[in-house]
């Protein structure tokens, strides 16, 4: 007893340092039965620590940081809804998230960590943008108001305002964070009949305490994705709706996860198949210039340039201007000289109304459509494929090609061939109307 004693530093009461255990007060049995469980529960913990190290460091590639390995990384995940109405549904949520693993964020929980210089609805903010999945569950009630907002005490019905619930989901949104989005059946159904009653403030409702909680409803549902919405009457729904959600999402994950080592495989094909094409060509040059000297060097150019003009045609099809011009029945060569050739964006416009066998609509279309900044910066892209310095486009642009327009009706420029004229739409109303009075004054002599 006294080596174990020493052990755990309890010393000069090792063997002949004390009594005789015969001898012993009940108060210094007791103590020492004490010390013996303390000494048992140190060595047992020595043990499992010697253990765990040194399954840890048998482990190929593994280090220091797996000392760690019973507190692995869990997915965070933050419900959002308001608490009084929702209280059961939120405890029922934790016990769900913790029996799959992953960790629950809930304010009620002091899972938050709130900073002194801010308003506490920040920090919920804060914590929800760094969530790894963010489950909103929406109730009868919409909540509170985001801080720094004209604070009522009572709002009515009717009257719209944001709660820190809505500014929640729209942070965990901004940042991509999967959204889960829960109603509570009663107010699913009653969110058809405002659908329909949208603009009458004479509908009471009796399942939500603000019309805001089905605008905020139908907020969610406009968005384009990330919106999934499910209607639960038990927990039991919500937990099963969960699990194959998340299931889904994790077979997901694993797919890309899949995907990308595809692509790196794919990757490393494709650099192989570089290597292999450039030898060939080398040899191919050296054969070249031992069978036929002299002309062996314009060949090798021609291939050269076949070969590049091949890749700028592909980069062109994916260009969304470079289409937009092809889509009227211009030849690739043509629009790659349209593109290509303008020094100025003025210039660009005198090429496209001197097209040939391209009608006026068509010439109109693709001036029209760099009003858009994106279609802009398309063409420049164009420009750049295929070696041409990028336009510098005025700022008015709009009026460069409304005054192109006046000036191709009024000088009378064919719709099909370049420098064959046409006539007017105003010279065609007039010979039209000609034409009505001769009728008319010949109808009185049909009739003499």
């Amino acid at each position: 007893m006294g080596a174990v004693y020493a052990w755990v530093g309890l010393g000069g009461m090792g063997v002949g340092g004390g009594r005789a255990a015969g001898r012993l007060s009940p108060l210094e049995r007791h103590r020492d039965e004490a010390h013996k469980k303390m000494a048992l529960l140190a060595e047992t913990a020595r043990r499992i620590v010697d253990s765990r190290v040194t399954q840890i460091w048998s482990f190929p590639g593994s280090g220091p940081a797996r000392l760690t390995g019973s507190m692995l990384a869990r997915p965070r995940i933050f419900v959002s809804s308001t608490y009084y109405d929702l209280k059961h549904i939120r405890s029922s949520l934790e016990l769900f998230i913790e029996s799959v693993g992953y960790e629950p964020v809930l304010s009620e929980k002091g899972d938050i960590a709130y900073m002194p210089d801010a308003a506490l609805d920040e920090s919920c903010y804060r914590e929800a943008a760094s969530a790894d999945i963010f489950v909103l569950v929406i109730g009868g009630r919409y909540g509170a108001e985001v801080s720094g907002s004209d604070l009522k005490k009572k709002r009515e019905f009717f009257e719209r305002y944001d709660s820190i619930t809505k500014k929640e989901f729209e942070t965990a949104y901004e940042q991509d964070i999967p959204v889960f989005v829960l109603i509570e059946s009663g107010v699913n159904a009653e969110y058809r009949t405002y659908l329909k009653n949208r603009d009458n403030e004479d509908v009471r409702y009796a399942h939500v305490d603000s019309v805001n909680v089905f605008r905020l409803i139908e907020y969610i549902l406009n968005k384009p994705r990330n919106n999934p919405v499910f209607s639960f009457e038990k927990s039991s729904q919500i937990e099963g709706w969960l699990r194959e959600q998340w299931s889904g999402l994790f077979r997901e994950l694993l797919r890309d996860r899949s995907q990308q080592r595809q692509l790196l495989a794919l990757t490393g094909q494709v650099s192989e198949l570089k290597a292999a094409n450039e030898t060939l060509k080398n040899y191919l040059e050296v054969v070249l210039k031992g069978i036929a000297p002299d002309a062996s060097s314009k060949i090798i150019a021609d291939e050269e340039e076949k070969f590049h003009a091949s890749i700028r045609s592909e980069q062109l099809k994916s260009n969304r201007f470079f289409e937009w011009i092809r889509g009227s029945d211009i030849s690739e060569e043509v629009a790659s000289d349209i593109i290509s050739k303008p020094k100025s964006f003025e210039e660009f416009l005198d090429m496209t109304y001197k097209l040939e066998n391209v009608n006026n609509e068509a010439r109109r279309s693709i001036a029209a459509v760099l009003n858009l900044d994106e279609a802009q910066r398309d063409l420049n892209s164009a420009r750049s494929v295929l070696g041409s310095e990028p336009l510098i486009f005025p700022d008015n642009v709009s009026d460069l090609i409304v005054q192109k327009n006046i000036a191709a009706e009024k000088d009378n420029l064919d719709v099909g061939v370049v420098g064959k004229p046409v006539e007017s739409m105003s010279r065609r109303r007039s010979h039209n109307s000609k034409i009505e009075t001769n009728d008319s004054s010949a109808a009185p002599k049909d009739r003499r």
